[in-house]
């Protein structure tokens, strides 16, 4: 069973190679302070630090605003994303692109999935889900949602689920294709479709 993590049980690690403008000490505030966040995360265009948790990491990017009234300079909202990265799942099934489908409908499906937000399956390699929030208003309740709600809520019953799954695949290879193939089907639904909708969770849970 997954424990109930909060931001403040994260690890800040670098994941670009490059010393994070932070001392040690507040790293694991900076989730759920951010304005103080966005000042200091200005001196970079782009920067994508992360938290290691026990499941493993979960990068974050910010891409501070662009308010720059010069001829010829596109205005930019600030743009930030959060990649969740379940390495000690990973491990045990190699297969990000199917799992990765399968989290973002277990999402959906779950009753305190939040629609004001960008959800789509991971963008780099081993990430399975991306949750992202363009405009200064959305992106600091995009830090609320995924401090109090998503991760000491939400992630423990996606990743209890997708771990059943795994099991699965380890007892019957055919099921798992059959439920991940499934998955695929109702990626193309609307949200609302999903909105009480347990679909995909009954299918696991009939399999375990």
């Amino acid at each position: 069973m997954y424990e109930k993590e909060n931001i403040l049980d994260g690890c800040m690690i670098d994941l670009v190679g490059k010393q994070v403008p932070f001392p040690v000490g507040s790293k694991a505030d900076r989730i759920m302070h951010s304005e103080e966040t966005n000042n200091c995360s200005r001196e970079y265009d782009k920067e994508l630090v992360g938290y290691q948790f026990s499941w493993g990491p979960m990068a974050e990017a910010f891409t501070p605003a662009n308010e720059s009234k010069d001829a010829g300079s596109d205005e930019r909202k600030e743009c930030l994303s959060f990649e969740i990265i379940p390495k000690i799942l990973l491990r045990r099934c190699p297969l990000p692109n199917r799992l990765s489908v399968v989290l973002l409908i277990l999402y959906r499906e779950h009753p305190l999935c939040n629609e004001d937000f960008d959800v789509t399956v991971g963008s780099s390699s081993m990430g399975l889900l991306q949750l992202s929030a363009t405009g200064k208003e959305p992106v600091t309740d995009l830090r609320l949602f995924m401090c109090h709600v998503f991760l000491p809520t939400v992630l423990p019953n996606l990743l209890a689920c997708l771990e059943g799954l795994i099991e699965v695949r380890d007892a019957n290879p055919k099921l798992f294709d059959e439920i991940c193939r499934k998955a695929k089907e109702l990626e193309s639904k609307p949200l609302k479709f999903h909105r009480g909708s347990n679909i995909l969770y009954d299918a696991i849970a009939t399999a375990s």
